[in-house]
C-alpha cells in the first residue's frame, strides 16, 4: 500500500472521470513496472470531493494477488 500525489492541477472531476481511470493511471505510473502481472493487479482509492477541495491530494493504492490469496510480506519499490 502506498499514496501518490496528483499532480499540481488536477481537478477532482478529472481524477474520477471514467470511474477513477486517471486515479489508477497515476498509480500505475510510479509502481505498474514492478507489480501489475498475471499474479498482481493495483486497485486505487481517493478521498470525497470534500476533501480533495480541502487540499488533500493523495491517490491511496494496494497490490492485489489475482486469486485473492494473501501476498507475502516486503518492501514495496517504484518503478521509476
Amino acid at each position: 500500500m502506498g499514496f501518490v500525489r496528483a499532480p499540481v492541477g488536477m481537478t477532482f472531476q478529472e481524477l474520477i472521470k471514467d470511474s477513477g481511470a486517471e486515479a489508477l493511471d497515476l498509480c500505475m505510473k510510479e509502481f505498474a513496472a514492478a507489480y501489475e502481472n498475471d499474479r498482481h493487479n493495483l486497485q486505487a482509492w481517493w478521498g470525497l470531493g470534500d476533501d480533495w477541495r480541502a487540499g488533500f491530494r493523495y491517490v491511496m493504492w494496494t497490490v492485489l494477488r489475482t486469486d485473492g490469496r494473501k501476498l507475502p510480506g516486503g518492501t514495496v519499490q517504484r518503478a521509476m
